[in-house]
């Protein structure tokens, strides 16, 4: 007879904290069991977590990342209780810090993808950090910051420089901002979001990046 899909996720919770018991002394089976179920975990994912700590006896204190996802959940909420906890680090570099890559089987950080994920630049020629394509090439980042195409002469300072944003086709640096534009409109009818959230790209009446594409820069967003 088949147990319900509650039932047999009870069971491997319970399993799985069978297992990290006797590696964290004073710590409750049935507290382990409910810490477990609150990941909400796939099946597959918590049978597969299951199958890696019995594989591996120091997966709570090595801090390797070559373990599961759900291996990185578990010591995030278990390091909070028990100082014998160890986070899993960056494969790379050893950093406990966001590993939202994952590199030869094992999670790095961002900063180390970039280190390791280089392109030769078709304008430059070196080996370097991609930030675009042109005619299915790579331009990297620095060359897409000293673009000639990107600079104009700003319309409130004269001067040559990046261009920031436009503002009914014209240029504007950073700091230029008419203050009319943001104070003939509300926040709220801007419908401009927060600047940690704000897209790249996120469209604005009016006002259009150096590369055509309408969008707002932080000068303005700002005001």
């Amino acid at each position: 007879m088949t147990l319900p899909k509650r039932s047999l996720a009870e069971d491997v919770s319970a399993a799985t904290a069978a297992e990290l018991a006797p590696q964290l002394p004073g710590a409750d089976p049935e507290r382990l069991a409910a810490q477990v179920e609150a990941l909400k975990l796939l099946p597959a994912h918590a049978r597969g977590l299951l199958a890696h700590l019995q594989a591996h006896p120091d997966a709570l204190t090595s801090g390797e990342a070559t373990g599961p996802s759900a291996l990185r959940a578990l010591l995030d909420v278990l390091a909070t209780e028990h100082a014998v906890v160890q986070r899993i680090r960056c494969h790379r570099c050893g950093a406990q810090r966001r590993l939202p890559y994952r590199r030869g089987g094992a999670s790095i950080c961002g900063r180390c993808y970039a280190q390791t994920h280089l392109k030769v630049c078709v304008r430059c020629g070196e080996l370097s950090r991609p930030d675009s394509r042109e005619d299915g090439a790579t331009v990297c980042s620095r060359c897409k910051v000293q673009d000639p195409a990107r600079r104009d002469a700003c319309t409130g300072c004269g001067k040559t420089t990046r261009v920031a944003y436009r503002v009914g086709g014209r240029p504007f640096v950073r700091r230029a901002a008419p203050a009319s534009y943001t104070r003939a409109r509300p926040a709220a009818e801007r419908n401009d979001p927060p600047m940690r959230s704000r897209p790249r790209d996120r469209s604005v009446r009016g006002v259009t990046t150096g590369h055509g594409n309408t969008s707002v820069c932080s000068a303005v967003a700002s005001r």
